[in-house]
């Protein structure tokens, strides 16, 4: 098959069947397809998320006023929490120690989400989340377990709220990040550690380009790691992050064709007709292959993505 029919397959397989998702999940993949494709059904599911949206901006309001609220709420999600991959537990951990600033994840994609979809909320709103902001990342910089262990979360707060236009941490942050992650022993050893690493290091480059929106320039450092560790990356880490690195080569502008054209294959032949879509090494379920879909959708067809410079 080729990346158009398995393309085209996978949203179609999404669309069919994506009541089965969480709507912040659904929104996530509808987002992802529609900065590649359109049809009268993906513009129709897109409408049916931005409302969902919409109607999240109460969450926002109430965080403002009441942020135990909000934190209690993710503490009870975390009950149901699944621990899957490598990674998993000590980022539970790190989420149960840190419920501020878990809480404050969670809200800082709701507000981008309203960005991105020019969707309004109160003036008045901006300068409490503003502060509330500044707290967060304060508190986030003096985090270093949660830096560490729960990477991707630190990391998506820091470009959030810089890109929602709230703070602007991320140098500081990417000088703690390097020191945290400096003892080579820990990233030949210790199989987290690694993940963490490789996985923090596309974020870092992914939430600079305000989540595939735009172009990168300057992690030439972070493309030598990547090229570096390149065969313990394909060999050792999941389909997931190994599409994502093949991601950050793109858009950082380095054509890596050995490693993409691999990594496309891998998924080629991950790709399942009778389920239509992606599956996943360690879980073929249809909620949980949905972000490997959603980035490789935006990988066989970067061409089509409007990058600004």
């Amino acid at each position: 098959m080729t990346t158009k029919e398995i393309t085209d397959l996978i949203i179609q397989t999404y669309l069919k069947r994506i009541d089965e998702l969480s709507p912040g999940v659904a929104r996530h993949f509808l987002y992802r397809a529609s900065q590649i494709a359109s049809s009268p059904k993906l513009e129709k599911l897109l409408e049916k998320a931005k409302q969902f949206t919409a109607n999240e901006k109460i969450k926002i309001e109430t965080y403002i006023n009441d942020p135990a609220s909000i934190e209690a709420e993710r503490n009870n999600r975390l009950l149901n929490y699944e621990v899957k991959k490598v990674n998993d537990a000590k980022k539970l951990e790190q989420w149960k120690k840190h419920l501020t600033l878990y809480a404050y994840h969670s809200i800082i994609w709701c507000l981008f989400y309203l960005k991105i979809f020019n969707l309004s909320y109160p003036k008045l709103w901006e300068s409490k989340i503003k502060q509330k902001s500044t707290e967060i990342i304060d508190l986030l910089l003096n985090s270093s377990d949660f830096i560490k262990f729960s990477t991707v979360s630190a990391i998506n707060i820091i470009f959030l709220s810089k890109n929602c236009e709230l703070t602007n941490k991320d140098k500081e942050f990417v000088q703690i990040f390097k020191k945290l992650f400096a003892n080579q022993k820990e990233i030949k050893t210790d199989p987290v550690i690694f993940t963490n690493y490789i996985y923090g290091l596309t974020h870092i480059i992914i939430g600079t380009s305000n989540f595939y929106q735009k172009k990168v320039n300057g992690y030439n450092w972070i493309l030598k790691e990547f090229q570096k560790y390149e065969n313990r990356i394909f060999e050792e880490l999941t389909l997931d992050i190994n599409t994502e690195v093949a991601l950050c080569y793109k858009l950082c502008n380095l054509e890596n064709e050995n490693y993409i054209n691999k990594v496309e294959k891998r998924l080629m032949k991950n790709f399942n007709p009778k389920e239509g879509y992606i599956v996943r090494e360690s879980d073929s379920s249809f909620r949980f292959a949905e972000h490997t879909n959603a980035i490789t959708l935006l990988l066989f067809n970067f061409d089509k993505l409007n990058l600004k410079k």
